[in-house]
């Protein structure tokens, strides 16, 4: 089983190793970042000039402290960018619930309508048969009667079982001790998991602008802030219990009857 806690760590540490990497390189291309004692490039060092050695010393400080900032800001935006994706999929999740409604209303309302017309089609075209045709065409029909009995007593079945799941999944009981017992997913249920998601990854948001913060007003993080930064990008959300249970005729019974 994959370890999500492990490669969302090793991750953090490759893109705070990234960060460094490229703060290095932008003090090597700044020329001032790079001399930073204030020496000409004729001056000797060493000429006795201790003005200018610490000078060169409280630049270097200066330089590291500047560093440290843009390298911590960097792994802060980086963690930023990666909860905003997971916010976009929470909401993607969240909306997405409506039109998995829609799509199963319309999906119930197309088998009753090839229900109606398969019931109906059958006795138009037999009545057709019995007083238009000829001794032949009445027995073909009748012969086509045996297999569309069982054929509708099927469709019906299908027209019931679909019926029984939509009613399920749209329930909107807060406590279903059917729905609980099976973990079926219903609509509902699909959308307090979204928000969930949401308020997780938006606390952890919080949490992120207050180090940003404290890093501006600081100019640096702790170690244990900066641990706390990586395990704020390190989250991922619990799998759902809840499944898309396709229920029979006999336990729809069993759900309109459990909960009274």
């Amino acid at each position: 089983m994959i370890d999500y806690d492990e490669m969302e760590r090793v991750l953090a540490e490759e893109e705070q190793k990234l960060a460094l990497e490229e703060a290095e390189r932008k003090r090597a291309l700044d020329p001032e970042a790079g001399n930073g004692s204030g020496a000409g490039p004729g001056d000797d060092p060493d000429d006795g000039n201790n003005d200018d050695i610490m000078g060169g010393r409280k630049g270097t400080q200066d330089e590291w402290a500047g560093n440290t900032y843009e390298i911590q800001l960097s792994v802060i935006e980086g963690v930023r960018s990666k909860l905003n994706l997971k916010m976009e999929s929470a909401r993607a999740d969240y909306d997405a619930v409506e039109g998995l409604k829609k799509q199963a209303y319309t999906d119930l309302l197309g088998t009753l309508i090839g229900f109606l017309i398969h019931t109906g089609g059958y006795p138009a075209i037999f009545r057709t048969w019995l007083y238009g045709g000829n001794a032949m065409t009445f027995v073909s029909g009748l012969l086509l009667g045996v297999l569309w009995l069982p054929a509708t007593a099927i469709f019906f079945r299908k027209l019931v079982v679909e019926f029984a799941n939509y009613r399920i999944r749209c329930s909107k009981r807060r406590y279903s001790r059917y729905i609980e017992k099976n973990n079926i997913r219903t609509f509902e249920r699909e959308k307090e998991e979204a928000l969930e998601k949401i308020h997780l990854v938006k606390a952890n948001l919080e949490k992120l602008d207050t180090l940003q913060k404290r890093l501006e007003k600081k100019g640096t993080l702790s170690e244990s802030e900066n641990e706390t930064v990586l395990r704020l990008g390190m989250l991922h959300f619990r799998e759902s219990r809840y499944l898309p249970v396709k229920i029979t005729t006999a336990e729809f019974f069993h759900y309109l009857f459990e909960d009274q």
